[in-house]
C-alpha cells in the first residue's frame, strides 16, 4: 500500500495518537492508532474505492516486526463484501467465521 499523505501527532520523535493515511487519489487508505511509536488499538485499512478491507485491534509488534492482532477482525473483499470474521489472541488466530452470502 502506498501512502502519499499522513496526518497525526509526533511526540518525542514518535508517532502518537490517531493517524490517518491517504492514497495518491486523496482517498483514506488507513486509520491507525499509535502509543509512543507502537501501533495499538484500532487498525483499519481501506480499498482504493473507499470501502474497508480490514478492521481490528492491534497490540504492537512481535519479535519479527509483524503486527500483533488481538480480538475480532473483519475482512472484506475488493467489492466491499464482508468475507470473514477472525478472532485473535495475542497474534494467534483462534476462531474463524467465514461469511457466506
Amino acid at each position: 500500500m502506498v501512502y502519499t499523505q499522513a496526518h497525526g501527532a509526533i511526540r518525542a520523535g514518535r508517532l502518537d495518537g490517531p493517524w490517518t493515511y491517504w492514497d495518491n487519489n486523496g482517498l483514506i487508505s488507513a486509520k491507525r492508532y499509535y502509543d509512543k511509536g507502537v501501533p495499538g488499538g484500532q487498525y483499519t485499512t481501506y480499498h482504493s474505492l473507499g470501502h474497508k478491507l480490514t478492521d481490528g485491534t492491534v497490540k504492537g509488534f512481535d519479535d519479527y516486526g509483524n503486527l500483533i492482532k488481538d480480538g475480532k477482525w473483519l475482512f472484506w473483499d475488493e467489492n466491499g463484501i464482508l468475507k470473514e470474521e477472525v478472532h485473535y489472541k495475542d497474534g494467534i488466530r483462534k476462531v474463524l467465521r467465514p461469511i457466506f452470502l
